[in-house]
């Protein structure tokens, strides 16, 4: 695919590949009550890859919803079929399919697994965290932080640690979905807690890679792409998301811009190479 004027590349799918989920979190960004999403048929997964593949896509992301409820073995073998990665998956961690987790070693899947005041208090969570460490994956461990109670955050760390985990990423809930309701933490409230995990993850010798919400981010070695200005999030750069229906989004935080969503398409009408290199998309990118 040849540089658009404004350099974007995308070489990643984020695909929020279902919106259908097991959990009710009270902080999910999906669940918009002006918009009811309908997930395309498995059918259509072929077409969705051949066209990432014609425009230079050629690494997938799996978020929902959650993924596991589908049969996603079919799309690791259209994916592995195309010489295309899945190089991650974000999963709730309550049900994993062991045969999907098994084809997925060769892609050197990284899984993003939810663990926080609500996810923690399932016993299976924790459970597959370990089994997915002790196959050869790297875990990291997303936790939305709604309450700000230091024991609860200090407990948490503690728990995390122990897992031997890859990475940490800590947040508040965006006030998207159901957590438009939600009281966020004031930013200081916010730094506060972060403070107190930082402190903590240094003296320990930093024992895994850290990210605390937008304030601070530690992905080790991880250098960024000289191509990649410094204050644009890199996730515009090489990303384009689609959401369940096959449409097209600059992030999946836009779904909350009615503009934006009045002005996006599906895959099914225009064509994902047609939206990249000019459309909507492409302007806001």
């Amino acid at each position: 695919m040849k540089s658009s004027k404004i350099g974007w590349e995308p070489d990643t799918l984020w695909w929020v590949i279902t919106s259908k989920c097991n959990l009710s979190c009270s902080h999910c960004y999906l669940a918009i009550p002006s918009y009811e999403w309908t997930d395309m048929s498995m059918d259509k997964w072929p077409e969705v890859m051949n066209q990432a593949k014609d425009v230079g896509i050629d690494k997938i992301f799996l978020t929902g919803g959650e993924p596991f409820l589908l049969d996603i073995r079919k799309l690791i073998q259209y994916a592995s079929e195309r010489q295309m990665r899945i190089v991650g998956v974000e999963t709730n961690g309550i049900s994993l399919d062991k045969t999907a987790i098994d084809a997925l070693s060769v892609h050197n899947t990284t899984f993003h697994v939810s663990f926080d005041d609500i996810h923690g208090r399932l016993k299976s969570v924790e459970r597959n965290i370990k089994d997915l460490i002790n196959s050869g994956f790297n875990v990291i461990i997303n936790s939305v932080i709604t309450k700000s109670e230091t024991d609860y955050i200090v407990d948490l760390y503690e728990r995390i640690k122990s897992l031997s985990i890859t990475g940490w990423r800590l947040m508040t809930p965006t006030k998207i979905g159901r957590a438009e309701d939600l009281n966020i933490l004031l930013v200081g409230d916010e730094a506060d807690v972060y403070r107190i995990i930082m402190e903590r993850w240094l003296m320990d010798g930093r024992p895994f890679q850290l990210s605390l919400g937008s304030l601070m981010t530690n992905r080790g070695n991880r250098i960024c792409s000289k191509h990649v200005p410094r204050y644009v999030c890199e996730y515009f750069h090489s990303v384009v998301t689609m959401m369940p229906d096959g449409r097209l989004l600059p992030c999946c935080r836009f779904i909350i811009h009615p503009k934006v969503m009045d002005d996006s398409r599906t895959i099914f009408e225009k064509s994902m190479k047609e939206q990249i290199e000019r459309s909507a998309l492409l302007r806001i990118k």
